[in-house]
């Protein structure tokens, strides 16, 4: 079933709402089919059959099938009827959507999460069905983007796929055409390596930053998620000033996975709209772009905000000499800090731009201006190719 689009934030799903803006509602909603559930227990189902097949062979020899046969297959059959609704409890909580900015797969029973890529970096959308699902009248659609070589997100097993596969190609081309905020660019990098100066070289041509770090401090000073961190943790999270003591919740969620997700949880959802909010200013003031400057761009996720990101980097020393600077630590802290994150390799293999800062503040502003206008270029008329054909 397709939903009507949302009109306001009060129309939004109730899956989709920690996920989507206010401001950009989904324009296009579904979920998987219900022959989904089928098809995705029958492995389990097959395999099922086979252990009971082995285990009535064995009654059988020893001369119990007439007697235990009964509750063999009484079994059987409650453990099928027990697959089949778990899968379909797992396919239910699946949500599909398309918003002006973003396609989205909802996803998970216990812990929700999304899977989200931004429609400007769609640049096809296949249609694969397997034997099974072409005999089900279902099929999968895979999002794919520029310089990935694959597919980024799948809308798995859904109804009447090639008339929803139209619909989906029609409203990213008409998305594409009417999206007037501006680009979103993210910076990554190793620690120290400079991404405040490139933020600053960006925000001197025009481009507002979005400093995902301080909008996280600030938000604990917020007099709601106070009270809910004192609700929490108790009295002693707060400071003689009675504001928030972030050394203490540093203590907590570093030495807590959980308590440490239970405050992304608080803080994550306000620190997205406050970006939200800058990506509406800026396309009223006309900003070519707006940058995203966070400490764990890619293992936060926000990739996914971005239509491009530009990987940061800088020699060992000169990193080794700004973080012994701006922020007292050691070569060892420094080393310490970047083993909880991802490697600089894979760091730089999934960014689509790279500057090196070097400590040449001239050469490091051309490189930004020089990035911003082939990033403006591709957005003008060079971007992503026309959505590919049909597959599967």
């Amino acid at each position: 079933m397709i939903d009507a689009p949302a009109k306001s934030a009060g129309d939004i799903p109730r899956e989709l709402r920690p996920w989507v803006d206010a401001d950009d509602p989904p324009r296009f909603t579904t979920r998987p089919s219900v022959w989904a559930i089928l098809l995705e227990s029958l492995g389990g189902l097959l395999l099922l059959g086979l252990f009971a097949t082995l285990i009535a062979i064995v009654l059988a020899a020893m001369g119990r099938l007439g007697v235990l046969g009964p509750k063999l297959l009484g079994g059987v059959l409650l453990a099928a009827a027990l697959r089949l609704l778990w899968q379909s409890v797992v396919v239910s909580a699946r949500r599909y959507a398309l918003t002006r900015r973003y396609v989205l797969r909802v996803f998970g029973v216990f812990a929700r999460s999304a899977a989200t890529v931004p429609v400007a970096r769609v640049q096809h959308v296949v249609l694969h069905r397997t034997l099974l699902e072409r005999l089900t009248g279902t099929g999968t659609l895979g999002f794919a983007t520029a310089g990935t070589g694959g597919i980024e997100i799948a809308w798995v097993t859904i109804d009447r796929p090639l008339a929803r596969l139209e619909e989906v190609r029609r409203m990213i081309e008409t998305c594409r055409l009417q999206r007037p905020e501006p680009v979103v660019i993210g910076l990554a990098g190793g620690v120290g390596s400079g991404k405040s100066e490139v933020a600053r070289a960006f925000a001197e041509l025009g481009c507002p930053v979005a400093d995902s770090d301080k909008a996280a401090r600030e938000a604990l000073d917020r007099p709601d998620v106070r009270a809910k961190l004192v609700e929490w943790w108790g009295g002693e999270v707060l400071d003689r000033d009675g504001r928030i003591d972030r050394k203490r919740v540093a203590a907590i969620v570093f030495a807590d996975a959980d308590q440490r997700l239970r405050l992304e949880g608080l803080v994550h959802p306000i620190v997205r709209q406050g970006r939200a909010e800058l990506r509406d200013q800026a396309r009223q003031a006309g900003a070519p772009a707006v940058i995203v400057d966070a400490p764990l761009l890619f293992e936060a996720g926000l990739d996914a905000e971005c239509d491009a990101v530009i990987f940061v980097d800088a020699p060992l020393a000169l990193r080794q000499d700004h973080v012994r600077i701006s922020r007292g630590w050691d070569q060892a802290e420094l080393v310490r800090r970047e083993k909880v994150q991802l490697p600089l390799d894979e760091k730089r293999k999934r960014s689509d731009h790279e500057i090196v800062n070097d400590a040449d503040p001239a050469r490091l502003r051309a490189e930004v201006r020089r990035i911003l206008d082939q990033i403006l270029a591709c957005r003008r008329g060079n971007g992503p190719e026309p959505l590919g054909p049909i597959a599967g």
